[in-house]
């Protein structure tokens, strides 16, 4: 009981995992423009329809780019998704 938990692995780990999402926000931003704007509005519970509208694009044309967007991030960032 008198031993502490070698930790290092884990916050190098952590530090790794961070870079890569901020890797992946980066490719979304590059993908769409418009993601941070979604994902404050999704965050405050708005519809995809209303999103569309604030965003200036036909609902269908939304749910397009995110259907693709995701697509791509997928086979790009597989451990994300």
């Amino acid at each position: 009981m008198d031993t502490i938990a070698d930790e290092g692995t884990a916050v190098s780990e952590l530090i790794a995992d961070r870079i890569v999402l901020e890797q992946l926000f980066k490719r979304l931003s590059d993908l769409m423009p418009e993601a941070e704007t979604i994902s404050e509005l999704r965050m405050q519970g708005f519809s995809d329809d209303a999103i569309a509208k604030t965003i200036g694009i036909p609902r269908t044309t939304f749910l397009s780019r995110i259907k693709a967007a995701k697509k791509l991030l997928a086979k790009e960032y597989p451990d994300f998704f």
